[in-house]
């Protein structure tokens, strides 16, 4: 059997979404990403959660913001919310951590629009609350949530804690070791 004729429908999320689209945005991929995310899509759509959905969420999620369509950002997380929520997964905490982490990503980047006010404040504290406790739960959620920190940190008013943050993603060789795409992102921010 030859390569062509596996079947690969449940791997196509994983090669598009995820970690993956982050490191092909960095890079500059983002045309092959936009097709790899729209052929993965048609093949992997299944009705119940999956750990697909959740990748594919994410690189749909990290696409969307890099070209500035914070809408659906929001709505392509608010579907995965609405597609755990019917699952038994939404008892597994590190499932609810990772699609709330998504939900994070995608509220700060609304925030960035919003005026000061009690919707603001709302999202931030959420978010700040968030982060705490996905620092909490292990050394790789800690670098995914360094980006996210900053954001904060900046949305917040506090942009010297923003470079803080950042300039310690860059000064932690444990981090580039294990998370390499962050660097590359703190050293742009």
């Amino acid at each position: 059997m030859c390569s062509s004729d596996l079947d690969d429908r449940g791997v196509a999320p994983f090669l598009a979404g995820g970690p993956g689209a982050i490191a092909r945005i960095a890079v500059g991929d983002t045309a092959s990403l936009r097709g790899d995310l729209a052929r993965a899509q048609e093949a992997w759509n299944k009705p119940d959660f999956t750990w697909q959905d959740i990748m594919l969420t994410q690189g749909t999620l990290a696409l969307a913001l890099h070209h500035g369509d914070v809408a659906e950002a929001r709505e392509c997380v608010s579907a995965l919310e609405a597609k755990l929520a019917k699952s038994f997964a939404r008892h597994a905490a590190p499932v609810r951590a990772y699609v709330r982490y998504l939900r994070v990503w995608a509220d700060l980047a609304h925030v960035r629009s919003l005026a000061p006010g009690s919707e603001r404040s709302q999202l931030l504290l959420a978010a700040r609350d968030s982060l705490v406790f996905f620092r909490s739960i292990s050394a790789v959620s800690a670098i995914w949530s360094a980006p996210l920190e900053a954001a904060v940190e900046l949305l917040s008013g506090r942009p010297d804690g923003a470079v803080t943050l950042l300039r310690a993603v860059v000064a932690d060789d444990a981090a580039r070791e294990r998370l390499p795409v962050y660097d590359v992102y703190a050293r742009r921010a």
